[in-house]
C-alpha cells in the first residue's frame, strides 16, 4: 500500500494499477450480416447500460476481485472495446450475443463471461486473486510450514515472578541442550545471551530483526 501524504489517503490496489489496452483482432466471417442483422453501435451502448445497471452482475465482479471502482474502469474499457467504428474487429460470438439480447432472445447478464475475460486482459492483476488471496490470509497460522510442525519438539516453558531466577534457569537448559533456540524480547538480552554463551564456549548464533550475526565455533 502506499500513502498519499498530500490527502494522507491510503492508495489500495485500484489507484496503483494502469489499465491495459485490448487490442482488436479482424473477425470479418463470411454472411456474418446475416447472424447480427442491423446490430449497430447505438444498439449496443444499449445493451451495455443495462448490463452495467444489473445488480447481479456487480455481485458476480465483486466474487471476482472488482469492486465498484474497479469495475467501472474495467466496464468503459470493455464498452470501447464492443463499439469501435468497424465492428468487423469484434469477436463474432460476442456480435450474435448482442444481437440475440437485442431481440430480447437472451438476457444481457450472458455478457458476464466476455466482461470477465475482458477485465483479466485489462487488469492482468485479477488473474492472480485467488494466489493472492491465500498469500495474504493470516486467519490459519497453525496450517503454516506443515513440514516443520511435524518435526517433534520439546519446550520448556519457565514461569514466576520478576528476579525469580526464570531467565537464569532458561538460559542454563538452553546452553545444556543439544540444539535449543532462546527467544527474547529485546535486542540488548539477545545480544547479552549471545555474547554470554559463545564466551562459555557454547555455539551461538544471533538473529534479530537488523542483523545476523554467526557464531565463529
Amino acid at each position: 500500500m502506499r500513502v498519499d501524504h498530500k490527502t494522507r489517503k491510503q492508495a489500495t490496489i485500484e489507484d496503483l494499477v494502469e489499465p491495459r489496452k485490448v487490442k482488436h483482432i479482424s473477425q470479418a466471417t463470411a454472411g456474418m450480416e446475416e447472424w447480427i442483422g442491423a446490430l449497430d453501435n447505438t444498439t449496443i451502448h444499449m445493451v451495455l447500460d443495462e448490463f452495467m445497471r444489473r445488480p447481479t452482475v456487480r455481485q458476480l465482479a465483486k466474487e471476482n476481485g472488482i469492486n465498484d471502482k474497479l469495475f467501472m474502469r474495467a466496464f468503459k474499457s470493455f464498452r470501447d472495446y464492443c463499439t469501435p467504428a468497424d465492428l468487423n474487429s469484434v469477436d463474432v460470438a460476442l456480435l450474435v450475443l448482442f444481437s440475440d439480447i437485442s431481440k430480447g432472445g437472451k438476457d444481457c447478464e450472458m455478457l458476464y463471461p466476455f466482461f470477465l475475460d475482458h477485465s483479466k486482459q485489462v487488469f492482468p492483476h485479477l488473474e492472480a486473486m485467488d494466489d493472492l488471496r491465500i498469500i495474504s490470509d493470516l486467519t490459519q497460522p497453525h496450517n503454516w510450514y506443515p513440514e516443520a510442525r511435524s518435526i517433534t519438539r520439546k519446550i520448556f516453558f519457565h514461569a514466576g515472578p520478576t528476579n525469580s531466577g526464570k531467565t537464569y534457569h532458561a538460559l542454563k537448559r538452553f546452553g545444556e541442550a543439544k540444539s535449543a533456540v532462546f527467544c527474547g524480547p529485546l535486542k540488548l538480552l539477545a545480544t547479552e545471551v549471545f555474547n554470554r554463551t559463545n564466551g562459555l564456549g557454547i555455539p551461538c548464533d544471533l538473529v534479530t530483526g537488523e542483523e545476523r550475526r554467526i557464531s565463529n565455533f
